[in-house]
């Protein structure tokens, strides 16, 4: 993380900034590998609204299968998960919307009956 923010102020240094990913995306595949590592241990991360489609790319390149799952509760708007979803889209990155094993779903509302 330093070495790719260094990079980045470091008059944008593009080539540097990438290799930093790179460097990370060895050390994770190295630790999912020998399971010291698993994506379930993944903490939610801010990212800025400009990087968000660099941060998906490179999210990206860590999963085996190349997609992306979106995981968003009830406090997220709804607008707010498509502008993900087209954002992927437009960069042609596979994503799924999601919920966590063992979420359990929101009551439904019992409707109120006319009088």
């Amino acid at each position: 993380h330093e070495d790719f923010m260094s990079a980045m102020d470091d008059d944008f240094n593009a080539p540097a900034a990438l290799g930093a990913i790179f460097t990370l995306v060895g050390e994770v595949n190295a630790a999912v590998a020998d399971k010291s590592l698993s994506v379930a241990d993944a903490e939610p991360v801010a990212v800025a609204k400009d990087s968000l489609a660099v941060a998906l790319t490179a999210a990206q390149a860590l999963d085996s299968l190349g997609g992306i799952a979106v995981y968003a509760d009830e406090e997220v708007a709804y607008g707010k998960v498509v502008e993900v979803l087209n954002l992927g889209a437009a960069n042609s990155l596979k994503m799924v919307l999601a919920t966590r094993p063992g979420a359990q779903p929101a009551p439904a509302s019992t409707p109120v009956a006319e009088q």
